[in-house]
């Protein structure tokens, strides 16, 4: 309890400050949301950027997952281009991701000037590997920064324990075949 008391009282300018930004997409932003809701515990200030549509998706949602990151994760909008429709309202998805990279960069440089402006500027920028312009925006506040993919390391996980599973069994039957093969003429013999 009393660490919560030294965090709570702690000077919002001292405090990391994290700007993290999912791609606009379904399987992007709640891998991003999770590790956002990790940093918290360990005294980062977190504000998660969608794109206005989207928020208006979700606020207009009933999901209880909205509701209650918003009192510990700040939430902050840029636009994509599109805000009214988003993705589904452009033309293509080289339009859409031209868009969002345009309008993207503006009010994204515009959010760290305004961020900049509290006392809670920005430290930091985590982004989507899926929009690496973002990584330019973080020079204009002299801010560290990188690309987080979550979905690779699960995927990677699964792909390995898939693989290991597959190779243990391949192994138990090597070995049965060698069992069998030492019957056979054609067993190389240890000198």
């Amino acid at each position: 309890m009393a660490a919560n008391n030294e965090q709570a009282s702690t000077p919002c300018s001292s405090q990391p400050h994290c700007i993290v930004i999912p791609f606009p997409a379904q399987g992007h932003i709640n891998p991003m949301l999770q590790f956002s809701k990790r940093l918290i515990p360990r005294g980062v200030r977190v504000t998660l950027v969608n794109t206005r549509f989207i928020s208006k998706t979700v606020a207009n949602s009933s999901s209880s997952a909205a509701s209650s990151c918003s009192t510990t994760i700040h939430l902050a909008t840029i636009s994509d281009g599109f805000d009214e429709g988003g993705r589904a309202a452009a033309e293509s998805s080289d339009a859409y991701l031209s868009s969002f990279q345009t309008a993207g960069s503006q009010t994204l440089s515009q959010l760290i000037t305004d961020l900049g402006e509290t006392e809670c500027p920005a430290t930091c920028i985590i982004y989507d590997p899926f929009i690496p312009w973002c990584l330019g925006r973080r020079e204009t506040v002299r801010a560290d920064g990188g690309g987080y993919q979550g979905k690779t390391e699960v995927f990677h996980h699964c792909s390995c324990n898939s693989n290991l599973q597959r190779s243990t069994m391949e192994r138990r039957r090597l070995q049965e075949g060698r069992r069998r093969s030492k019957a056979t003429p054609f067993h190389h013999q240890q000198s």
